[in-house]
């Protein structure tokens, strides 16, 4: 699967097939987290793999939406040091789990991890030390549904529970272009940034 093919077709996935997820893949999906984009290139990120079934249960029963986790062969926990842009960054690893699990074939749903109450109680559990913050909790394994429905489609209503819409504003000083649902998204597209230019942002 290219790059573009996991962008356009991952979804979240909250039902899991009890098969083992392989080592390697695990492998794998780590090392596209560690080269995700950094600030600074601190990389201040360390992840916890949980494959342990009492351990994952011990953290399902913590969080508020995520109780799938107990299901997932595999639970990933991304954990930053305390550094200016540590969200930005374990973000920006979280992404790269999401779409390395779904092009080694598997299924993943991101369950949120800063801010929330549960976050420190989380770090006790898996013996991370003092200093790093939770961002992401991501549930993987082999998919035990198939979303309905398509992935994406561009133009889609306003609320729809499937679709995504077009696009949103591009700006540039002055000058915005707005991107239209009810269009064809790449046409809209180039026609806001032909505004741009035409009033020189």
């Amino acid at each position: 699967m290219d790059a573009l093919e996991a962008l356009r077709t991952r979804r979240s996935i909250r039902r899991f097939a009890p098969q083992a997820v392989e080592r390697e893949k695990i492998e794998t999906i780590i090392d596209c987290a560690r080269l995700a984009p950094s600030a600074n290139n601190l990389q201040p990120w360390e992840f916890v793999v949980v494959t342990d079934q009492k351990k994952r249960e011990e953290v399902a029963r913590l969080t508020d939406y995520g109780k799938f986790i107990r299901e997932a062969p595999v639970l990933v926990a991304v954990f930053c040091k305390e550094t200016k842009y540590y969200l930005e960054d374990g973000c920006a690893a979280t992404e790269n789990i999401l779409l390395a699990s779904w092009a080694l074939g598997l299924g993943s749903c991101w369950v949120a991890g800063d801010k929330k109450p549960y976050a420190e109680e989380v770090r006790r559990l898996l013996g991370v030390p003092e200093g790093y913050r939770l961002v992401s909790l991501i549930a993987i394994g082999y998919p035990a549904e198939v979303p309905k429905g398509p992935y994406i489609q561009a133009g889609a209503a306003r609320g729809s529970p499937r679709g995504r819409s077009s696009g949103g504003r591009v700006g540039a000083g002055c000058g915005v272009g707005v991107l239209s649902d009810s269009h064809d998204h790449l046409t809209e597209l180039r026609r806001a940034l032909k505004v741009l230019q035409e009033e020189g942002a």
